[in-house]
């Protein structure tokens, strides 16, 4: 087993294969924690690629003197699944807000005008869309399974008959690509 100090401080230096290893070690506890804060699983997924993600792109952020690195993970994994939980609870709060009385939409508060949901849906999609046709089919085939059909990581594996770990690797790397198009493209997603 390599030692999770050394894989931390390869990720510093951007290897990848140090993050797989990070990951296959540490996704089932993260998951676990995330899990028990959520609730939900397609959630706790979420919050575990967020969790690994920060770790990419904050490695500096460990420090050795105030814990073990299962201790820091679980901190993070229970930081970014609060995080999503109070996300998902204000948009969930919106989503009521805004209903529509008698079907009709409401596009005027307090006498400000306000953007129609459904333009904003329109630019959110084709902004996705865009981002999406930068990965590779298999990433793409995978996000897509995962996040539109709300297919499992095992559930996807069967489909395609291939490895779980392959599924996850390809969401995961996926994600870290959509997130990199977002960050470099200077557009933000919507939501």
């Amino acid at each position: 087993m390599t030692d999770d100090r050394a894989l931390l401080s390869a990720i510093r230096t951007r290897d990848q294969e140090a993050l797989d290893a990070l990951y296959e070690q540490y996704s089932g506890l993260v998951y676990t924690v995330c899990l028990r804060v959520l609730e939900c699983p397609a959630d706790a997924e979420d919050a575990l690629i967020d969790t690994f993600w920060q770790v990419w792109t904050k490695p500096e952020q460990y420090d050795s003197t105030r814990g073990a690195v299962p201790t820091y993970l679980a901190m993070i994994a229970r930081s970014r699944a609060l995080d999503l939980r109070r996300s998902r609870s204000a948009e969930s709060n919106r989503r009521d807000q805004a209903k529509p009385v008698d079907g009709i939409a409401p596009t005027e508060t307090d006498g400000e005008m306000t953007i129609d949901p459904t333009v904003l849906q329109e630019e959110e999609s084709d902004q996705v869309h865009g981002a999406l046709a930068s990965l590779t089919p298999e990433q793409r085939e995978a996000i897509r399974m995962s996040f539109y059909n709300g297919l499992s990581h095992q559930e996807i594996a069967q489909a395609l008959q291939i490895p779980v770990g392959t599924i996850k690797s390809r969401l995961r790397q996926g994600l870290i690509q959509l997130r990199e198009h977002f960050r470099t493209s200077g557009e933000e997603p919507l939501s």
